[in-house]
């Protein structure tokens, strides 16, 4: 037996004064020659763009968006460009299309998928999926397992991994349509680690249980209650008739409760929300009452909006009474000062007619002063002595005070 030697062929690069020589012209003119080439290359890009928009369209809606599909083709196009040979015959357009095609669909393979799959794989779906429309369009019906594993070639069992490997990535997180609840694909999945009945039982603490509770809605709380902590418990269509509801529209009021429920039991670790296992009997009354806010915290409560209508219906009767409170009391200031002011007059001495006449005159004049609530610069006209006056005065003061 000889000696195997690996031949290792290293590939050598000519520098532009090698390559002038080798062709036997000088550098100057090579070096024009290449910048000549290099603008032709870009115009003939330029001028197919509009074809790598058009064959683009044609692979929309299949994992790329729209502006990536054009950069791809544009790649393609490029390398069309590079590789095409005018003395044979075709057109531009049509090499380059086979380019173009070839960059959309193995950009589509590559990128178009959450999950890559190998390129065989992907080709292997592409023919199916041909096999199966031929089918349907020949018999009206969709085509069987057999069908298309006589047609491809394919085993059973490939077929049905092909098919599964197939379908469509969803995310959890994705809307469900028609709910008016916005549920989440999420909350429709079982707990396979989860035992919410075993969760509460190990809670031992029903106060705790009804503290989390009371942030939710009334009908929530009662489906809860009816269904996990009540004695013995109800079922969903116990509960619907209880409640002059259906079983399934019950159901969904339980896993909305739920989810709210899971929600406030998150801690946040490497910027990622996890659900957390939480021991409830170690729990303190301070940390139920952190439990409870964050609760609160995290619902709508629409028992916001009533207390603080409330608070505004009180402060504006107590504003009413106040307005109220004051319209009477300078009405009986007014009403005493007329009573006293009549009895001082009384007990002043008696002069002669026109003396009395002058102090009738003067007190109606005062009277009527008083109430229309004349402006204390306004000095009534009277007969009275200055003493009498003066004690008038003080009288008045003194009343005026005390209320």
């Amino acid at each position: 037996m000889g000696k195997e030697e690996n031949l290792q062929v290293e590939k050598s690069y000519l520098t532009e004064e090698e390559w002038a020589k080798e062709i036997g012209i000088s550098l100057r003119e090579l070096q024009l020659i290449l910048k000549r080439g290099k603008r032709a290359k870009e115009k003939m890009i330029q001028a197919n763009l509009r074809l790598v928009v058009a064959v683009s369209k044609k692979y929309q809606g299949k994992g790329l968006e729209f502006m990536d599909l054009v950069s791809e083709g544009n790649l393609g196009l490029i390398r069309a460009v590079e590789k095409f040979e005018y003395d044979k015959g075709y057109k531009f357009s049509t090499y380059a299309y086979y380019w173009i095609r070839q960059a959309l669909v193995r950009a589509i393979f590559d990128k178009g998928r959450t999950i890559r799959l190998p390129v065989h794989i992907n080709e292997e779906i592409s023919k199916l999926k041909k096999v199966q429309l031929e089918i349907r369009q020949k018999y009206g019906r969709s085509a069987t397992v057999k069908e298309l594993s006589e047609s491809l070639e394919i085993s059973p069992e490939k077929i049905r991994v092909l098919r599964a490997v197939n379908n469509p990535m969803l995310s959890l997180d994705q809307k469900v349509l028609g709910d008016e609840e916005n549920s989440t694909l999420l909350s429709f999945l079982a707990d396979p680690n989860g035992d919410l009945q075993k969760f509460l039982d190990n809670l031992g603490n029903k106060e705790l249980v009804e503290q989390c509770l009371c942030g939710l809605k009334p009908q929530e709380q009662i489906v809860l209650r009816e269904y996990y902590l009540e004695t013995p418990s109800l079922t969903l269509n116990e509960i619907g008739k209880k409640m002059n509801l259906s079983r399934e529209r019950v159901r969904h009021i339980k896993n909305n409760a739920l989810d709210k429920l899971k929600q406030v039991i998150v801690t946040e670790k490497n910027d990622e929300s996890e659900i957390m296992s939480v021991n409830f009997e170690s729990i303190t009354p301070e940390k139920s009452l952190k439990f409870k806010s964050r609760l609160k915290g995290s619902l709508k409560v629409e028992t916001q909006e009533k207390v603080k209508f409330e608070q505004q219906m009180v402060t504006e009767t107590l504003r009413v009474k106040e307005a109220e409170k004051t319209s009477i009391t300078s009405a009986k200031v007014e009403h005493d000062s007329l009573n006293l002011a009549s009895k001082i007059i009384r007990k002043s001495p008696k002069k002669s007619s026109k003396t009395k006449s002058n102090v009738k005159d003067n007190s109606e004049s005062s009277q009527s002063k008083v109430k229309k609530k004349s402006s204390a610069k306004s000095k009534p006209k009277t007969t009275l002595s200055k003493a009498q006056q003066r004690e008038l005065k003080k009288q008045l003061n003194q009343l005026s005070y005390q209320k």
